[in-house]
């Protein structure tokens, strides 16, 4: 393990400096969420983020990231037990504080949602009109 990850893993605070250098993990994420990343981690015009791995499955980003010196990007909600237990450690940088993320709501064409997922696709869009 070399210097630079070891202070990332050893850490609580980190520069926006050492999370650009890092290797980063994450769900896909939309051009304009890595252009908003770009930004708040003040990359440079024409330096990109090192995103080793981009893949829907949390667990396996949890995996990866207790396994190697990565840095995983995900919400707080779906890596708690790893947080809880110590497996990962959340990593604070001061310029994502405030930081929000949009969810659009999809489902299949020409299916009939479940009422399960009706009743949460209208509590969903009743919340984001308040």
């Amino acid at each position: 393990m070399d210097q630079r990850s070891a202070v990332l893993l050893c850490r609580k605070r980190v520069t926006r400096a050492q999370v650009r250098e890092a290797a980063l993990i994450s769900v896909p994420l939309p051009a304009r969420v890595h252009q908003q990343l770009r930004k708040t981690l003040g990359c440079k015009p024409g330096e990109n983020l090192q995103f080793q791995v981009e893949s829907n499955d949390f667990r396996a980003l949890a995996h990866l990231a207790r396994h190697s010196e990565t840095i995983l990007l995900a919400p707080v909600r779906a890596i708690c037990e790893e947080l809880e237990s110590g497996a990962l450690v959340r990593l604070e940088l001061p310029e994502f504080a405030g930081s929000t993320m949009d969810f659009d709501i999809v489902h299949l064409a020409q299916r009939t949602l479940a009422p399960a997922a009706q009743r949460a696709v209208t509590t969903i869009e009743a919340a984001t009109r308040r």
